[in-house]
């Protein structure tokens, strides 16, 4: 059933300028910093524009706390800025709090201690698809309004209202297969090199791999390996390198993180051997550029980091107002801006993001 959102949001918005950030899409695009990283093409669906919004004196801030999976990982730094500039606008007081090492109970107490400071709004990437179930429930119990970003809970939803995500995820583990599938000419063998065992949002991804892998389509490409080089840089290396030795026939690599892609790409240029080998996966502009424009990779995927962060912290602060449920609303509407939902209350922030040689430099991220 549909739900019309009434949107008064009062607090006025701020100019914020995130240039070094996002590129707005095709025809979209402005030369305002609000718009020109808020583009996107939206499906039709239950959605009440936004009015003008105006300033409400008295209203007391609300905290807002975001918990990367760990630290010293860029990727999210651009998620981290869209949830700082977003609380900007809409005067909501924010900060970041997060674990040095990324395994399955490392966010925990982090988790408790935004409990016991009183936070209203907690933005989290989980680093387990289960683990933090019963800390979330307590934040729930408290009162506070829980978000997955860039990663969700998958089977354990109930635990927290919504989930923002940079794009369909599925559609980009489907995008991703294919362009390794081209580079590889549909046939040979290729590895899998993913974060940890329990990442939530690998794992789905992986699933889908292996989903395609068994259309005719690409009948010809062999799954030798899944490797697991938890998310640092040395590990994934380390991966790569054993990928190539182990598989002389290898002819790609699969590679569904931020750091992996990295190492793969490094791997691959160190070893001259861009031509036979080929290297896809999730990576950033500014990780990738060097590798992409001297043609160790062809491509890289990705999505709008910064409006996933964005995206996120504007519908806590929706559904801590009341203006959005996304257990029924389709779609809501922000500074001109179409934000829709997917199953199960996730929040699409864009489509996935192709950088190539010819759009890689329109991104600094």
């Amino acid at each position: 059933m549909k739900k019309a959102v009434a949107m008064t949001l009062t607090l006025a918005m701020l100019a914020c300028s995130f240039s070094a950030c996002t590129k707005a899409q095709d025809s979209q695009t402005s030369n305002s910093a609000a718009s020109s990283s808020k583009s996107e093409t939206a499906k039709s669906g239950s959605t009440t524009e936004a009015p003008e919004k105006t300033e409400t004196a008295g209203d007391e801030k609300l905290k807002v706390c975001w918990i990367p999976i760990c630290t010293g990982i860029d990727y999210f730094t651009p998620i981290a800025q869209g949830i700082e500039d977003l609380c900007g606008e809409l005067g909501m007081e924010y900060s970041t709090v997060a674990p040095d090492v990324a395994d399955a109970t490392s966010q925990i107490p982090y988790i408790e201690a935004q409990i016991q400071n009183g936070v209203d709004i907690l933005l989290i990437a989980p680093n387990s698809p289960d683990t933090l179930n019963a800390t979330l429930q307590d934040a729930k119990d408290a009162g506070v309004t829980v978000l997955m970003v860039n990663d969700d809970i998958t089977g354990n939803e109930q635990y927290r209202a919504a989930c923002s995500i940079g794009c369909n995820y599925d559609e980009l583990a489907e995008v991703m297969f294919e362009k390794l599938a081209a580079d590889m000419n549909y046939e040979g063998q290729y590895v899998i090199i993913s974060s940890t065992t329990d990442a939530p949002f690998q794992n789905n991804q992986i699933e889908i791999y292996k989903s395609m892998n068994e259309q005719e389509k690409y009948k010809n490409m062999e799954l030798v390996e899944i490797m697991y080089g938890n998310d640092e840089q040395n590990a994934s290396l380390s991966c790569a390198e054993n990928a190539m030795d182990k598989y002389p026939e290898l002819k790609g690599m699969l590679c569904p993180t931020t750091v992996a892609v990295v190492a793969a790409a490094m791997a691959v240029s160190q070893r001259g051997c861009a031509d036979t080998v080929h290297v896809q996966g999730c990576g950033t502009p500014n990780q990738m550029r060097d590798y992409v424009k001297d043609g160790t990779v062809s491509s890289t995927t990705l999505w709008n980091t910064y409006m996933e962060g964005y995206a996120g912290a504007l519908c806590g602060y929706l559904i801590r107002k009341g203006e959005v449920d996304p257990a029924t609303d389709e779609s809501f509407e922000y500074d001109g801006q179409t934000y829709e939902f997917g199953p199960n209350g996730t929040l699409y922030a864009g489509p996935p993001l192709e950088l190539t040689k010819d759009t890689i430099d329109d991104y600094d991220f």
